[in-house]
């Protein structure tokens, strides 16, 4: 199981909102990118160990070309931390289809909690995979 961040530009609030995240999220592979064309060379290999890609989006020019790379989204759960609430970049947003739709003004407790459940959620799945007992007495 593993996390990706992706970051641009690298601002003081999306440095925190990593920080917390890899502190919060300690013992999982992590990888971070901070470019555009490095992220779309990652997504172009095998995708199946990224569980969840969080993209912390500093302005509307990294989310629109961010949003370019939908189609290799696909079966990524995406996490965006967006520069600001504004309808233009929550519409924008919501072309990748994401879980969890933050700005980066806000605390990092909420993402936090949806990745713990997230990936918490996926390793119980993957460890433990439920049992149906359909047997009659």
């Amino acid at each position: 199981m593993s996390l990706l961040i992706y970051m641009e530009p690298v601002t003081i609030s999306s440095r925190a909102f990593c920080e917390a995240i890899l502190t919060h999220t300690q013992g999982l592979v992590t990888e971070t990118i901070l470019d555009i064309e490095t992220l779309a060379l990652r997504l172009q290999e095998p995708k199946s160990e990224i569980n969840v890609l969080v993209a912390l989006l500093g302005d509307a020019s990294s989310l629109e070309t961010f949003v370019a790379l939908h189609e290799h989204l696909e079966g990524i759960k995406v996490v965006l931390a967006i520069s600001e609430w504004s309808t233009d970049l929550l519409v924008l947003s919501h072309t990748v289809h994401p879980r969890f739709i933050t700005c980066l003004d806000a605390e990092s407790n909420d993402l936090i909690a949806v990745l713990q459940k997230m990936l918490h959620g996926e390793a119980a799945r993957q460890v433990s995979p439920m049992k149906l007992d359909i047997s009659h007495e």
